[in-house]
């Protein structure tokens, strides 16, 4: 029986986002439906064609294909994100220094 992969997005596209996106994208188990980053840039990163770049990490909670999340943002921004996407139903990975 084939199991259902699992939709993720990562949240923070700096130096720890850039390794969740590259494991994510190799991971057979799940497909990488999305990158938020503020600054719209890909910095040094490339996207297969099934993920969209987003700016906007509301976007990615209110996605309910999306089933969970890595948050891999700034500290000060951690308790936010996490609140956000644990109220959207979303399962996160809060990456920590």
């Amino acid at each position: 029986m084939e199991q259902k992969k699992i939709s993720c997005a990562v949240i923070g596209a700096g130096a720890f986002g850039k390794q969740y996106i590259r494991l994510l994208q190799n991971n057979p188990r799940t497909t990488l439906s999305a990158v938020v980053d503020p600054s719209g840039e890909q910095r040094g990163f490339e996207l297969k064609h099934e993920t969209r770049h987003d700016r906007d990490a509301g976007k990615v909670f209110e996605d309910p294909s999306i089933d969970a999340v890595v948050i891999a943002t700034p500290l000060s921004t951690h308790a936010k994100m996490a609140a956000g996407a644990l109220q959207a139903g979303k399962h996160v990975l809060l990456e920590k220094p």
